[in-house]
Protein backbone atom coordinates (compact mmCIF):
# COMPACT_ATOMS: atom_id res chain seq x y z
CA UNK A 1 0.00 0.00 0.00
CA UNK A 2 3.18 2.49 -0.07
CA UNK A 3 2.34 3.47 -3.67
CA UNK A 4 2.23 7.19 -4.01
CA UNK A 5 -0.48 7.03 -6.69
CA UNK A 6 -2.84 4.74 -4.43
CA UNK A 7 -2.06 7.41 -1.30
CA UNK A 8 -2.87 10.30 -3.19
CA UNK A 9 -6.03 8.76 -3.77
CA UNK A 10 -7.00 7.88 -0.56
CA UNK A 11 -6.09 11.20 0.77
CA UNK A 12 -8.79 12.98 -1.97
CA UNK A 13 -10.71 10.18 -0.74
CA UNK A 14 -10.45 11.18 2.55
CA UNK A 15 -10.89 14.39 2.48
CA UNK A 16 -13.61 14.22 0.13
CA UNK A 17 -16.11 12.42 2.54
CA UNK A 18 -15.13 14.63 5.25
CA UNK A 19 -16.18 17.41 3.41
CA UNK A 20 -19.28 15.60 2.01
CA UNK A 21 -19.99 14.46 5.80
CA UNK A 22 -19.40 17.75 7.57
CA UNK A 23 -21.96 19.17 5.06
CA UNK A 24 -24.28 16.58 5.44
CA UNK A 25 -24.58 16.17 9.37
CA UNK A 26 -24.60 19.97 9.66
CA UNK A 27 -27.38 19.68 7.46
CA UNK A 28 -29.56 16.49 9.54
CA UNK A 29 -28.73 18.03 12.15
CA UNK A 30 -29.50 22.07 11.91
CA UNK A 31 -32.78 21.13 9.54
CA UNK A 32 -34.04 18.60 12.19
CA UNK A 33 -33.48 21.14 14.81
CA UNK A 34 -35.11 23.54 13.02
CA UNK A 35 -38.25 21.59 12.48
CA UNK A 36 -41.33 22.33 15.06
CA UNK A 37 -41.74 18.73 15.12
CA UNK A 38 -40.97 15.00 15.75
CA UNK A 39 -43.03 14.47 12.34
CA UNK A 40 -41.55 17.47 10.45
CA UNK A 41 -38.06 16.84 11.59
CA UNK A 42 -38.13 13.44 10.30
CA UNK A 43 -40.32 14.48 6.76
CA UNK A 44 -37.18 17.15 5.98
CA UNK A 45 -34.41 15.06 7.55
CA UNK A 46 -36.11 11.97 4.26
CA UNK A 47 -36.87 14.43 2.19
CA UNK A 48 -33.19 15.54 2.08
CA UNK A 49 -31.66 11.93 2.52
CA UNK A 50 -34.10 10.93 -0.30
CA UNK A 51 -32.69 14.69 -2.56
CA UNK A 52 -29.57 13.14 -1.79
CA UNK A 53 -29.73 9.42 -3.24
CA UNK A 54 -32.08 10.33 -6.63
CA UNK A 55 -29.31 10.75 -9.00
CA UNK A 56 -27.62 7.73 -8.46
CA UNK A 57 -30.86 6.20 -9.26
CA UNK A 58 -30.94 8.74 -12.49
CA UNK A 59 -27.24 9.16 -13.97
CA UNK A 60 -25.66 5.84 -12.98
CA UNK A 61 -25.47 4.33 -16.04
CA UNK A 62 -23.57 7.64 -17.06
CA UNK A 63 -20.76 7.64 -14.35
CA UNK A 64 -20.73 4.07 -15.94
CA UNK A 65 -20.07 4.87 -19.41
CA UNK A 66 -18.31 8.10 -19.18
CA UNK A 67 -15.42 6.53 -16.87
CA UNK A 68 -14.80 3.50 -18.55
CA UNK A 69 -14.67 5.12 -21.64
CA UNK A 70 -12.62 8.21 -20.85
CA UNK A 71 -9.89 8.96 -18.60
CA UNK A 72 -11.08 9.12 -15.26
CA UNK A 73 -8.73 11.49 -13.64
CA UNK A 74 -9.14 14.86 -15.95
CA UNK A 75 -13.21 13.74 -15.95
CA UNK A 76 -12.59 13.61 -11.88
CA UNK A 77 -11.75 17.26 -11.65
CA UNK A 78 -13.94 18.53 -13.72
CA UNK A 79 -16.85 17.32 -11.68
CA UNK A 80 -14.81 18.32 -8.37
CA UNK A 81 -15.10 21.62 -9.77
CA UNK A 82 -18.49 21.89 -10.04
CA UNK A 83 -19.15 20.85 -6.48
CA UNK A 84 -17.35 23.52 -4.72
CA UNK A 85 -19.23 25.84 -6.35
CA UNK A 86 -22.44 23.99 -4.92
CA UNK A 87 -20.77 23.64 -1.39
CA UNK A 88 -20.39 27.87 -1.53
CA UNK A 89 -24.36 28.11 -2.73
CA UNK A 90 -24.85 25.77 0.73
CA UNK A 91 -22.69 28.00 2.90
CA UNK A 92 -24.76 30.77 1.86
CA UNK A 93 -27.90 28.87 2.60
CA UNK A 94 -26.87 28.09 5.98
CA UNK A 95 -26.26 31.79 6.51
CA UNK A 96 -29.34 32.88 5.55
CA UNK A 97 -30.99 30.22 7.71
CA UNK A 98 -33.17 28.48 4.50
CA UNK A 99 -33.96 24.97 5.08
CA UNK A 100 -35.92 24.45 1.99
CA UNK A 101 -32.71 26.11 -0.28
CA UNK A 102 -30.39 23.10 1.39
CA UNK A 103 -32.65 20.39 0.98
CA UNK A 104 -32.85 21.59 -3.09
CA UNK A 105 -29.08 21.94 -2.96
CA UNK A 106 -28.73 18.56 -1.91
CA UNK A 107 -29.54 17.38 -5.39
CA UNK A 108 -27.04 18.73 -7.17
CA UNK A 109 -24.34 17.70 -4.51
CA UNK A 110 -25.98 14.08 -4.69
CA UNK A 111 -25.29 14.28 -8.66
CA UNK A 112 -21.64 15.05 -7.86
CA UNK A 113 -21.34 12.14 -5.55
CA UNK A 114 -23.06 9.52 -8.08
CA UNK A 115 -20.77 10.92 -10.51
CA UNK A 116 -17.37 11.21 -8.87
CA UNK A 117 -17.68 7.41 -6.43
CA UNK A 118 -17.64 5.03 -8.90
CA UNK A 119 -14.34 7.16 -10.72
CA UNK A 120 -12.51 7.08 -7.17
CA UNK A 121 -13.03 2.94 -6.49
CA UNK A 122 -11.96 2.61 -10.21
CA UNK A 123 -8.64 4.27 -10.28
CA UNK A 124 -7.62 1.90 -7.57
CA UNK A 125 -7.29 -0.35 -10.19
CA UNK A 126 -4.71 1.60 -12.05
CA UNK A 127 -2.73 1.98 -8.82
CA UNK A 128 -3.06 -1.00 -6.84
CA UNK A 129 -1.88 -4.59 -8.22
CA UNK A 130 -4.72 -7.39 -8.62
CA UNK A 131 -3.70 -9.41 -5.63
CA UNK A 132 -3.65 -6.74 -3.29
CA UNK A 133 -7.32 -4.80 -4.51
CA UNK A 134 -9.31 -6.85 -1.49
CA UNK A 135 -6.85 -5.14 1.15
CA UNK A 136 -7.13 -1.86 -0.72
CA UNK A 137 -11.02 -1.66 -1.28
CA UNK A 138 -10.92 -2.85 2.34
CA UNK A 139 -8.37 0.24 3.37
CA UNK A 140 -10.06 2.38 0.94
CA UNK A 141 -13.29 2.43 2.88
CA UNK A 142 -11.74 2.48 6.26
CA UNK A 143 -10.33 6.23 4.80
CA UNK A 144 -14.03 7.09 4.06
CA UNK A 145 -15.23 5.76 7.48
CA UNK A 146 -12.52 7.78 9.20
CA UNK A 147 -13.91 10.65 7.27
CA UNK A 148 -17.28 10.19 7.56
CA UNK A 149 -16.29 10.13 11.79
CA UNK A 150 -14.20 13.40 11.40
CA UNK A 151 -17.33 14.92 9.37
CA UNK A 152 -19.83 14.34 11.81
CA UNK A 153 -17.82 15.09 14.79
CA UNK A 154 -16.88 18.88 13.09
CA UNK A 155 -20.70 19.10 12.67
CA UNK A 156 -21.83 18.68 16.09
CA UNK A 157 -18.84 20.78 17.56
CA UNK A 158 -18.96 23.59 14.88
CA UNK A 159 -22.70 23.62 15.16
CA UNK A 160 -22.35 24.06 19.42
CA UNK A 161 -19.71 26.77 18.43
CA UNK A 162 -22.27 28.43 16.35
CA UNK A 163 -23.34 28.64 12.58
CA UNK A 164 -20.96 30.78 11.16
CA UNK A 165 -18.07 28.48 12.86
CA UNK A 166 -19.73 25.65 10.32
CA UNK A 167 -19.43 27.64 7.32
CA UNK A 168 -16.10 28.56 8.14
CA UNK A 169 -15.29 24.72 8.94
CA UNK A 170 -17.32 23.51 5.75
CA UNK A 171 -15.21 26.25 3.64
CA UNK A 172 -11.82 25.42 5.36
CA UNK A 173 -12.29 21.56 4.57
CA UNK A 174 -13.35 22.07 1.18
CA UNK A 175 -10.09 24.53 0.07
CA UNK A 176 -7.95 21.37 1.54
CA UNK A 177 -9.81 19.14 -0.78
CA UNK A 178 -9.48 21.07 -3.45
CA UNK A 179 -5.74 21.34 -3.01
CA UNK A 180 -5.29 17.39 -2.98
CA UNK A 181 -7.65 17.34 -6.13
CA UNK A 182 -5.52 19.43 -8.49
CA UNK A 183 -2.57 18.29 -7.06
CA UNK A 184 -2.71 14.81 -8.53
CA UNK A 185 -1.61 15.92 -11.54
CA UNK A 186 2.03 14.45 -10.68
CA UNK A 187 0.58 10.65 -9.21
CA UNK A 188 2.57 8.46 -11.43
CA UNK A 189 0.32 5.24 -12.23
CA UNK A 190 1.38 1.83 -11.28
CA UNK A 191 0.36 0.21 -14.46
CA UNK A 192 -2.06 1.12 -17.44
CA UNK A 193 -4.84 -0.66 -18.44
CA UNK A 194 -5.15 -1.87 -21.93
CA UNK A 195 -8.48 0.02 -23.19
CA UNK A 196 -10.67 -0.23 -26.54
CA UNK A 197 -11.90 2.36 -29.00
CA UNK A 198 -14.78 4.09 -26.84
CA UNK A 199 -17.58 3.14 -28.40
CA UNK A 200 -20.62 5.70 -29.31
CA UNK A 201 -22.56 6.77 -26.60
CA UNK A 202 -25.02 4.57 -25.18
CA UNK A 203 -28.70 5.83 -24.69
CA UNK A 204 -30.53 6.27 -20.92
CA UNK A 205 -31.96 2.42 -20.92
CA UNK A 206 -29.37 0.77 -22.87
CA UNK A 207 -26.92 2.40 -20.67
CA UNK A 208 -28.32 0.35 -17.58
CA UNK A 209 -29.02 -2.84 -20.21
CA UNK A 210 -25.38 -2.84 -20.13
CA UNK A 211 -25.19 -2.07 -16.55
CA UNK A 212 -26.77 -4.92 -15.08
CA UNK A 213 -25.46 -7.19 -18.08
CA UNK A 214 -22.20 -6.73 -16.77
CA UNK A 215 -23.08 -7.45 -13.04
CA UNK A 216 -24.98 -10.28 -14.28
CA UNK A 217 -21.94 -11.85 -16.00
CA UNK A 218 -20.78 -13.21 -12.57
CA UNK A 219 -22.53 -14.29 -9.33
CA UNK A 220 -19.89 -12.77 -7.08
CA UNK A 221 -21.00 -9.12 -8.48
CA UNK A 222 -24.38 -9.92 -7.48
CA UNK A 223 -23.73 -10.63 -4.44
CA UNK A 224 -21.87 -7.86 -3.68
CA UNK A 225 -24.65 -5.26 -5.13
CA UNK A 226 -26.84 -6.93 -2.59
CA UNK A 227 -24.79 -7.25 0.31
CA UNK A 228 -23.78 -3.11 -0.30
CA UNK A 229 -27.56 -2.30 -0.66
CA UNK A 230 -28.45 -4.26 2.60
CA UNK A 231 -26.51 -2.14 4.38
CA UNK A 232 -27.28 0.97 2.83
CA UNK A 233 -30.65 0.22 3.04
CA UNK A 234 -30.65 -0.27 6.84
CA UNK A 235 -28.15 2.48 7.97
CA UNK A 236 -30.02 4.96 6.32
CA UNK A 237 -33.34 3.97 8.25
CA UNK A 238 -31.03 3.93 11.37
CA UNK A 239 -29.40 7.20 10.30
CA UNK A 240 -33.18 9.12 9.54
CA UNK A 241 -34.38 8.13 12.51
CA UNK A 242 -31.36 9.15 15.14
CA UNK A 243 -31.94 12.54 15.42
CA UNK A 244 -35.47 11.91 15.96
CA UNK A 245 -34.87 9.19 18.24
CA UNK A 246 -31.98 11.42 20.35
CA UNK A 247 -34.33 14.53 20.47
CA UNK A 248 -37.73 12.65 21.30
CA UNK A 249 -36.86 9.75 23.06
CA UNK A 250 -33.52 10.25 24.79
CA UNK A 251 -34.07 14.00 25.23
CA UNK A 252 -30.32 14.94 24.70
CA UNK A 253 -28.99 18.16 22.99
CA UNK A 254 -27.38 18.42 19.23
CA UNK A 255 -23.92 17.57 20.96
CA UNK A 256 -25.09 14.36 22.33
CA UNK A 257 -26.79 13.70 19.12
CA UNK A 258 -23.82 14.00 17.32
CA UNK A 259 -22.51 11.45 19.28
CA UNK A 260 -24.30 9.18 18.45
CA UNK A 261 -23.60 9.53 14.99
CA UNK A 262 -19.36 9.37 16.24
CA UNK A 263 -20.14 6.20 17.92
CA UNK A 264 -21.50 4.63 14.87
CA UNK A 265 -18.82 5.75 13.10
CA UNK A 266 -16.35 4.69 14.91
CA UNK A 267 -17.83 0.93 15.22
CA UNK A 268 -17.62 0.98 11.55
CA UNK A 269 -14.15 1.99 11.23
CA UNK A 270 -13.08 -0.68 13.53
CA UNK A 271 -15.59 -3.33 12.01
CA UNK A 272 -12.99 -2.58 8.92
CA UNK A 273 -10.74 -3.96 10.96
CA UNK A 274 -12.17 -6.95 12.10
CA UNK A 275 -13.18 -7.53 8.53
CA UNK A 276 -9.84 -8.02 7.87
CA UNK A 277 -9.22 -10.26 10.41
CA UNK A 278 -12.62 -12.49 9.45
CA UNK A 279 -12.19 -12.57 5.78
CA UNK A 280 -9.53 -15.13 6.59
CA UNK A 281 -11.07 -17.34 9.08
CA UNK A 282 -15.03 -16.86 8.05
CA UNK A 283 -16.24 -18.36 4.90
CA UNK A 284 -18.26 -15.45 3.01
CA UNK A 285 -21.45 -17.06 4.27
CA UNK A 286 -20.64 -16.76 8.00
CA UNK A 287 -19.93 -13.33 7.72
CA UNK A 288 -23.13 -12.23 5.83
CA UNK A 289 -24.91 -14.17 9.02
CA UNK A 290 -22.86 -12.33 11.66
CA UNK A 291 -23.50 -8.86 9.74
CA UNK A 292 -27.53 -9.42 9.31
CA UNK A 293 -27.89 -10.83 13.10
CA UNK A 294 -26.29 -7.95 14.39
CA UNK A 295 -28.44 -5.35 12.84
CA UNK A 296 -31.74 -7.64 13.58
CA UNK A 297 -30.77 -8.04 17.08
CA UNK A 298 -29.77 -4.08 17.21
CA UNK A 299 -33.18 -3.08 16.13
CA UNK A 300 -35.12 -5.36 18.72
CA UNK A 301 -32.83 -4.35 21.33
CA UNK A 302 -33.85 -1.14 20.83
CA UNK A 303 -37.58 -1.49 20.40
CA UNK A 304 -37.46 -4.03 23.33
CA UNK A 305 -35.54 -0.49 25.84
CA UNK A 306 -38.08 2.10 24.44
CA UNK A 307 -41.04 -0.97 25.27
CA UNK A 308 -39.29 -1.27 29.21
CA UNK A 309 -39.29 2.42 29.60
CA UNK A 310 -42.56 3.30 28.75
CA UNK A 311 -44.29 -0.10 30.75
CA UNK A 312 -42.24 0.02 33.66
CA UNK A 313 -39.01 2.07 34.34
CA UNK A 314 -36.15 -0.33 35.42
CA UNK A 315 -33.01 0.04 37.55
CA UNK A 316 -29.90 -0.26 35.78
CA UNK A 317 -26.16 0.50 36.77
CA UNK A 318 -25.76 2.34 33.31
CA UNK A 319 -27.87 5.33 31.72
CA UNK A 320 -30.51 4.75 28.79
CA UNK A 321 -27.94 7.04 26.68
CA UNK A 322 -25.27 4.68 27.70
CA UNK A 323 -27.36 1.45 26.67
CA UNK A 324 -28.26 2.68 23.69
CA UNK A 325 -24.37 3.74 22.59
CA UNK A 326 -23.73 0.28 23.43
CA UNK A 327 -26.34 -0.75 21.52
CA UNK A 328 -25.27 1.25 18.33
CA UNK A 329 -21.58 0.24 18.97
CA UNK A 330 -22.21 -3.38 19.13
CA UNK A 331 -24.81 -3.23 16.09
CA UNK A 332 -22.49 -1.16 13.87
CA UNK A 333 -19.12 -3.08 14.76
CA UNK A 334 -20.77 -6.90 13.01
CA UNK A 335 -22.84 -5.45 10.56
CA UNK A 336 -20.74 -3.41 8.48
CA UNK A 337 -19.11 -6.70 7.61
CA UNK A 338 -21.32 -6.89 5.01
CA UNK A 339 -20.55 -3.63 3.56
CA UNK A 340 -16.83 -4.41 3.24
CA UNK A 341 -17.82 -7.96 2.06
CA UNK A 342 -19.29 -6.31 -0.70
CA UNK A 343 -16.99 -4.20 -2.29
CA UNK A 344 -14.20 -6.92 -1.63
CA UNK A 345 -16.27 -8.80 -3.79
CA UNK A 346 -16.60 -5.84 -6.39
CA UNK A 347 -12.73 -4.79 -6.57
CA UNK A 348 -11.53 -8.12 -6.99
CA UNK A 349 -14.26 -10.45 -9.54
CA UNK A 350 -14.96 -8.68 -13.16
CA UNK A 351 -13.02 -7.02 -15.65
CA UNK A 352 -10.55 -3.92 -14.99
CA UNK A 353 -11.81 -2.29 -18.25
CA UNK A 354 -15.32 -2.50 -16.62
CA UNK A 355 -14.72 -1.24 -13.01
CA UNK A 356 -16.30 2.11 -13.57
CA UNK A 357 -19.32 0.33 -14.39
CA UNK A 358 -19.43 -2.31 -11.90
CA UNK A 359 -19.24 0.48 -9.23
CA UNK A 360 -22.32 2.11 -10.56
CA UNK A 361 -24.60 -0.51 -11.17
CA UNK A 362 -23.77 -1.71 -7.29
CA UNK A 363 -24.46 2.39 -6.56
CA UNK A 364 -28.28 2.04 -8.64
CA UNK A 365 -28.96 -1.19 -6.57
CA UNK A 366 -28.07 0.69 -3.27
CA UNK A 367 -29.69 4.21 -3.82
CA UNK A 368 -32.66 1.82 -4.86
CA UNK A 369 -32.50 0.42 -1.33
CA UNK A 370 -31.82 4.18 0.19
CA UNK A 371 -34.74 5.50 -1.14
CA UNK A 372 -36.83 1.97 -0.73
CA UNK A 373 -35.89 2.92 3.30
CA UNK A 374 -36.78 6.16 2.60
CA UNK A 375 -40.28 5.16 1.12
CA UNK A 376 -40.77 2.80 4.16
CA UNK A 377 -40.75 6.04 6.68
CA UNK A 378 -42.79 8.18 5.18
CA UNK A 379 -45.63 5.54 5.17
CA UNK A 380 -44.91 4.39 9.13
CA UNK A 381 -45.00 8.65 9.56
CA UNK A 382 -48.38 8.63 7.46
CA UNK A 383 -50.29 5.86 9.50
CA UNK A 384 -48.38 7.31 12.82
CA UNK A 385 -46.36 4.31 13.72
CA UNK A 386 -44.44 4.51 16.53
CA UNK A 387 -40.39 4.41 17.35
CA UNK A 388 -40.55 1.60 19.24
CA UNK A 389 -42.84 -0.45 16.53
CA UNK A 390 -40.48 1.12 13.79
CA UNK A 391 -37.27 -0.54 15.11
CA UNK A 392 -38.82 -3.70 15.58
CA UNK A 393 -40.24 -4.51 12.10
CA UNK A 394 -36.81 -2.89 10.95
CA UNK A 395 -35.46 -5.50 12.70
CA UNK A 396 -38.06 -8.43 11.17
CA UNK A 397 -36.74 -6.68 7.98
CA UNK A 398 -33.02 -7.14 8.70
CA UNK A 399 -33.70 -10.96 9.71
CA UNK A 400 -35.07 -11.58 6.40
CA UNK A 401 -32.61 -10.02 4.11
CA UNK A 402 -30.07 -11.72 5.53
CA UNK A 403 -31.68 -15.05 5.23
CA UNK A 404 -32.24 -14.39 1.60
CA UNK A 405 -28.29 -13.27 1.06
CA UNK A 406 -26.99 -16.31 3.02
CA UNK A 407 -29.01 -18.51 0.36
CA UNK A 408 -27.64 -17.15 -2.25
CA UNK A 409 -24.09 -17.24 -1.21
CA UNK A 410 -24.52 -20.79 -0.32
CA UNK A 411 -25.85 -21.19 -3.65
CA UNK A 412 -23.21 -19.13 -5.17
CA UNK A 413 -20.30 -21.43 -3.91
CA UNK A 414 -22.42 -24.82 -4.36
CA UNK A 415 -22.37 -23.95 -8.16
CA UNK A 416 -18.67 -22.85 -7.55
CA UNK A 417 -17.42 -26.07 -6.26
CA UNK A 418 -20.39 -28.32 -9.15
CA UNK A 419 -17.52 -26.39 -12.00
CA UNK A 420 -14.66 -27.17 -10.01
CA UNK A 421 -15.55 -30.92 -9.69
CA UNK A 422 -16.77 -31.48 -13.10
CA UNK A 423 -14.03 -31.09 -15.27
CA UNK A 424 -12.00 -33.42 -12.67
CA UNK A 425 -14.13 -35.74 -13.28
CA UNK A 426 -14.55 -35.47 -16.63
CA UNK A 427 -10.72 -35.95 -16.85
Amino acid sequence: MNKKGFRALIWVNFSGATVDHLIKNTLVIFIGFQAQSEQLAAQFTTLALALFMLPCVLLSGLAGQWGDNHQKLPLFKKLKTIEYVIIILICYGLYINNPYLLCVLLLPIGIIACLTGPLKLAMIDERVDKQRRSQSSTLFQLSSIIAILMGTALAGGLLQAGLNMAITGILVCTCINAIGVYQQKNISIAHNIARKKPPSPRSFCTQYQHMFQTIKQDPKLVLGCLLISYYWFFINLSYSQMTTFAKYQLNINEVNTSLLFVVMTVAIAFGSLLFLILNTRLSQAKIIIVGSMSATLGYATLSMMIAFKENEPTISLLSEFQQVIIVIALSNLFSSQLLFLGYALLQVNGAETQKTTIFAASNVISAAGMIASAILISLALHYHVNIKSLFLIYSLLSLCGGLMLWRQCISQETKSLKQTVSPSLTD
